[in-house]
């Protein structure tokens, strides 16, 4: 209803406004659009516009201006305009109607675009008995980070990434004395921050986080019944409150549940499965929404070894996708100090090992090349395989600091190497990453140079390594394999692996075959 006496009010300035000598309509997709009009040359317009339109004028001096549009990512049309003054008579008018709509694919269709993922990390899942309430956003700034802004996600687009996570408390936001009620303001700020992201084109997961355990903590038996009731709640007023976006909006059931038991599975399904239900019992675009599934303690062996335990059922087909987080090995990722059961490994990857630091072993010993390799073909052959796409929800490793530069710079180059490895074999086996982002990766205060360049140029060389295995893949009609690949580039020089811009790729087959493709890199 608001929408359209929005429209009619629109439609009556634009009759109402006498000075009005050229009007015209353009009808346009919902997708990110750019447009052509033609002034007379040579006059200096004021111009005027819907805050989701932008206009320039082309450098040619021939009077063109380009129009461009935001993607549209609520499912309703919506109406904007231009306008062109000269000498302070509007000259022209431009009417935008963008269509809206829900694309209703399934979900390895909708995540067959995504390269990496990022998240929104210590920003909206902040929670603390010591944070002011009178405001959303000091949670959002609780943990350090700055309030969240369309050019943060503009960045994070910049630097290769089309999809982002957002982590989000909702328990620790419901009103007291209800019956969890979430706090008005706080939807309404989480509602912002997803049209900042979707407003910059990217795809958008958002979660109920940890938020002190509530659900996480209290995978048993004894607990199923009141976090089962509100895990009900709480979505069913999340999916009412979003319910106009598109498919570009994605929910993820919770973070990582603490399970790790066979006996705890029949929990974590209940919960996993009041989430579905919820969220489809709000009718609208919700009924066909894509949803995301947290594997038992999001671990990779866990989703694996229960993969027939704990995932919900759904009423629409092929619309779920699987969760699992990769830290490993905990040693060289997480671990802040030496235990009696282990130490920090500062080397990961076997050409980055070396001799003992002060007498102390700091290679890693386990969890390097073969154990990714074997986890992500696992992830393809039990769910890829099966139309359930799967998502890295988090992944990154720990910086360290040593007094030493050689072994800093291998610490360093390891680290790399890392994000490097994990972003390309997940990208060879259909698995999308997400790096964890906490303030420590993207400068999301200066928006300039990334904080940790080693984890943004090891994710950018992953995803092109992983680019350039895929397009291998013979499309001809034989079974014959590919024995030898070159790739060259617009000038005809050999190169040793996919550049930015055009390269040529050409390979040939056991049976004598020899085949070219042209890519591009971005």
């Amino acid at each position: 209803m608001k929408s359209r006496i929005a429209i009619i009010l629109l439609l009556m300035s634009i009759i109402c406004s006498a000075k009005v000598l050229a009007s015209d309509t353009i009808n346009i997709s919902k997708n990110a659009n750019s447009l052509e009009v033609k002034m007379n040359r040579g006059r200096n317009y004021g111009i005027s516009c819907s805050n989701w339109l932008s206009v320039k004028q082309n450098d040619t001096g021939d009077g063109t201006y380009n129009i461009t549009t935001l993607a549209n990512h609520i499912t309703q049309n919506r109406l904007g305009w231009v306008t062109f003054r000269y000498n302070g008579t509007t000259e022209k008018r431009i009417i935008v109607n963008q269509n809206g709509s829900f694309n209703n694919c399934t979900i390895s269709e909708l995540t067959s675009s995504c390269t990496a993922g990022w998240n929104l990390g210590n920003t909206m899942e902040c929670v603390g008995s010591w944070i002011n309430s009178s405001s959303p956003t000091n949670y959002e700034e609780a943990w350090g980070n700055p309030i969240t802004t369309r050019a943060i996600f503009k960045m994070v687009k910049d630097h290769g990434f089309n999809t982002v996570r957002i982590p989000c408390s909702w328990y620790s936001h419901t009103v007291s004395g209800t019956n969890y009620v979430i706090d008005a303001k706080w939807m309404a700020r989480v509602k912002e921050v997803i049209e900042l992201a979707l407003s910059e084109d990217l795809m958008v997961i958002l979660n109920c986080h940890y938020d002190g355990g509530w659900l996480e903590k209290n995978c048993n038996e004894g607990s199923i019944d009141s976090v089962k009731n509100i895990q009900s709640i709480l979505w069913s007023q999340i999916a009412d409150a979003m319910k106009d976006y598109d498919e570009y909006l994605l929910f993820a059931s919770t973070n990582e549940p603490d399970v790790t038991k066979a006996e705890q599975m029949n929990a974590l399904k209940t919960y996993h499965q009041a989430f579905v239900d919820a969220v489809r019992g709000e009718g609208g675009n919700n009924e066909k929404r894509c949803l995301v599934i947290q594997a038992p303690s999001t671990s990779t062996e866990l989703a694996i070894q229960y993969y027939n335990q704990f995932f919900p059922t759904d009423t629409v087909k092929n619309k779920l996708m699987l969760e699992v987080h990769y830290y490993t090995p905990y040693n060289f990722c997480l671990m802040e100090k030496d235990e009696s059961w282990g130490r920090v490994h500062y080397f990961w990857g076997k050409a980055y090992h070396t001799t003992p630091v002060y007498g102390v072993n700091r290679n890693c010993t386990y969890g390097e090349e073969s154990y990714v390799d074997q986890q992500m073909a696992l992830m393809k052959t039990y769910f890829t395989n099966k139309s359930i796409p799967v998502m890295i929800g988090e992944y990154c490793a720990s910086y360290r600091t040593l007094d030493d530069s050689t072994l800093q710079n291998r610490h360093d180059s390891s680290r790399e190497y890392w994000y490097k490895y994990i972003t390309m074999q997940a990208r060879k086996n259909g698995v999308i990453p997400f790096v964890w982002d906490a303030g420590q990766i993207l400068d999301r205060r200066t928006l300039s140079t990334p904080k940790d360049s080693f984890a943004v140029n090891g994710i950018k060389q992953g995803i092109k390594q992983a680019q350039a295995t895929n397009i291998y893949i013979d499309t001809a009609n034989d079974d014959s394999n590919v024995v030898s690949t070159t790739i060259y580039g617009t000038t005809g020089i050999k190169q040793t692996s996919l550049q930015n811009g055009i390269n040529i790729v050409r390979y040939t087959k056991e049976n004598g075959k020899c085949l070219s493709r042209k890519i591009l890199i971005k």
